[in-house]
This record gives structure tokens, sequence and C-alpha cells, in this order.
């Protein structure tokens, strides 16, 4: 049985990384942990790595079915805290349309069950949606990104997420008993997110890696585990009512210093040559590096994360030459050739 004593919290996307993490962080805090999980994308298996304590709901939020609406209902009664974490994230998995529906539709249809079950109990309720520093667009050098600052996204994901953002709030003025905090998160790293990492310690260590456009481009990351931390400080804070922050580890990498972090610990020499982007997108299908990725290494971003830091009183703790050296570990053991 799992503890209520501290309310009923209810995650989306609960079997991704940041999901799945998110889970296990509040029902440690004695929340009683709901969790959706889309049957029509998710494996048998994966549910089964979320916590026993955690309460499963199967439903798809873009409604393709009665039972997912009927499912969704069920999950949001009651519900004080809901972390939106679901989503279509890679642009070259989705089509536009297939953003507007996952991200944008999705988001609608658990608004509106949120805010129909606030209503009927009448009690507050609070979505803690979790958007992306892509909102403000890939290039900004010579700027530092604050909440404040003009969005510009510039790839269907992106747009999607903004206009997600857009829904969310106006559900916010429209119903009183419901409100939002809004993080925007730097790029994930750690547990559940190694796959590109990897591909690019793969690279590096082989001596294929180039940098993608100017080694200086600053690029924007955030742990999974102070995503998660975030988002629950938030969404447990007075202050962050009706707040948007960024979220990120509060350093200004470049793309150099993490390809020669990467390179010291695979005993190796760190790239020297830089490529194009447009180029390197050119050399996508032989090199193995989707667009995505090569959006974000050739990213140059700046993005403060200080205002979640004084309102809400949460900073980001995990560093990058830690955090990054056990991922490098994790690498090498799945990779014994590479030694």
């Amino acid at each position: 049985m799992s503890n209520e004593s501290a309310g009923v919290a209810l995650v989306t996307g609960a079997t991704s990384g940041l999901g799945l993490r998110l889970c296990r962080k509040l029902a440690q805090r004695g929340y009683g942990v709901r969790a959706i999980v889309n049957p029509r994308h998710q494996g048998p298996d994966i549910a089964s790595a979320l916590p026993k304590a955690v309460m499963q709901y199967r439903a798809d939020l873009t409604l393709p079915g009665s039972g997912d609406e009927r499912a969704l209902r069920e999950a949001c009664d009651g519900a004080a805290l809901v972390f939106h974490a679901a989503g279509a994230t890679f642009n070259h998995r989705f089509t536009r349309d297939q953003f507007m529906d996952i991200n944008v539709h999705g988001t609608e249809n658990l608004m509106r069950a949120l805010a129909e079950s606030s209503a009927a109990s009448g009690r507050e309720a609070r979505l803690v949606y979790t958007s992306s520093v892509t909102v403000y667009g890939y290039k900004r050098p010579g700027e530092v990104i604050t909440e404040g600052s003009k969005t510009d996204p510039r790839s269907d994901y992106s747009k999607s997420k903004l206009m997600a953002e857009g829904v969310v709030k106006s559900y916010s003025v429209r119903y009183s008993r419901l409100c939002y905090t809004i993080l925007r998160l730097g790029t994930i790293y750690g547990p559940g997110y190694e796959s590109s990492f990897f591909k690019v310690f793969r690279m590096i260590k082989e001596g294929r890696m180039r940098y993608v456009g100017k080694p200086t481009n600053h690029l924007t990351l955030v742990h999974v585990d102070d995503a998660a931390g975030a988002e629950i400080a938030a969404a447990e804070s007075a202050a962050a009512r009706n707040r948007v922050y960024n979220m990120t580890d509060g350093q200004a990498h470049t793309e150099r210093e993490l390809f020669e972090l990467a390179a010291s610990r695979l005993g190796v020499e760190p790239p020297e040559k830089a490529v194009n982007p447009k180029i390197a997108r050119a050399m996508g299908p032989i090199t193995g590096v989707n667009s995505d990725e090569l959006d974000f290494l050739a990213s140059d971003r700046v993005v403060d994360a200080s205002l979640i830091s004084r309102e809400v009183g949460f900073a980001a703790s995990r560093r990058i030459d830690v955090e990054g050296e056990a991922m490098l570990k994790e690498f090498i053991g799945a990779n014994k050739s590479v030694n």
C-alpha cells in the first residue's frame, strides 16, 4: 500500500527516464503515486520498472479509444499534483502532425480532465509541465537567456512545446482552481539518457568525432535527478504558482570542453577538426548521428537558471565532470573493446 499522507501525485510519461525518476522520488516523499502508461507505445515489460506502490493507469493521452478517456479521468480524480512528462520528443521520429496531436492535443486532454476533477472536488490542483529550452531557439550567441527572453522555436518539436505551454496557461486562466508550473529543461543526461552520449563517446574513442559548428558553442545540460528534483520542489512551492522556470545545471559548457573531458577519460586525443552543421546533417545517414543530436551539438545557448533558485530554493547539484565520468565508466563497461 502507498502512503498518501502527502497527497496524490500523478505522473505522465512515467516510464521515461524523467518520469521514472519522478515516480521514485515522489514515492520516497510519501505521495500516493499514480502513473499513466501508454499501452500503445510501451513494451510489455517497461512498466515493471515502476515502484510496486505506484498505481498504473493505461491510457493514450490522444484518446484514440473510449477506454483511454475513462482511464485518464480516473487517474486525475483526486490528484493534487500532476507531472506532465509525456510527449513526442524527437524531430527525426515524429511529423509535425504527430507533434501537434501528442504534445498539444494530448496536453489539452490532460488539462481538461484535471480541470473537471478539480472542479468536482473543490480543491486546487497544480500541473507541472515539462517543457524545453529549445523554445528559445538553437542559436543565441552572445546572449544570456532568461525566462523573460523572447521565444524563437525553430523545430516542430519546440513549436509544439511552446504551444502546449499556451494550453496549460489558458486552462489556468479559465479554471480558478487549476494552476501550473512550467519548467524549460536543458538537454537531459544521466540514467535513461545514455544512447546519444554513448554514440559520441564511441566516435571520440575511434577518432571519428568532429566539432559540429564552432567548438566554442555553448551546450545546455541538466542531469535527470536535478530535473526531477526541480519539478518536485516547484510543485511544492507556493512561490512557483503559475510561474515559468529555466532548469539547467547552471554551467555554460562548450562543445570543446565536453569533448575534451570525454577524450581524457577515454585515454585518446580530443577532436581537432570541425564540420559545418549542414555537411554534418548530410552525412548523418553515414555517421549515424541523427538530426536531433546534430541540432544539440550545433546549438549555442547560455541559459540562466537562477530564478528557480531564488524563488523556489532549488539549485542543480549534479556536475558533468562527476556524472559524465560515471556515464563514461558505464560506456567502457558495456563496450570492453574500447579499453
